[in-house]
């Protein structure tokens, strides 16, 4: 976000897990706070709203099992930029549903 042009974007991070701390300080040290919500894990009946207004959807993991937030994604004909994590490279049909980025290295 720190390195994009357009300063209206905005990012919208939901769910949790081990790199939830380590994202508050770099939305902190980046003085991201108004481009960048950490919203953590929401009901599962309030991501539909987030999904019709999404211009993109983003899975970043690099292990998953089924997907199931890549499925409601395409459910709700969002653009998809995933890691091939959990089968994503076939659920998104090359390029068809979305398209598959590669996971960072550790």
């Amino acid at each position: 976000m720190e390195l994009l042009d357009n300063k209206n974007l905005k990012l919208s991070i939901i769910g949790e897990g081990g790199e939830f701390s380590k994202l508050e300080s770099a939305i902190h040290d980046l003085n991201l706070q108004n481009r960048v919500q950490l919203l953590g894990k929401i009901d599962n009946n309030k991501i539909s709203q987030f999904l019709l207004t999404a211009d993109i959807f983003i899975q970043a993991s690099d292990y998953e099992g089924l997907p199931h937030s890549v499925l409601e994604a395409i459910n709700y004909e969002v653009p998809i930029l995933s890691t091939e994590a959990g089968g994503c490279k076939d659920l998104l049909n090359d390029g068809e549903r979305g398209f598959i980025i590669p996971i960072p290295p550790r």
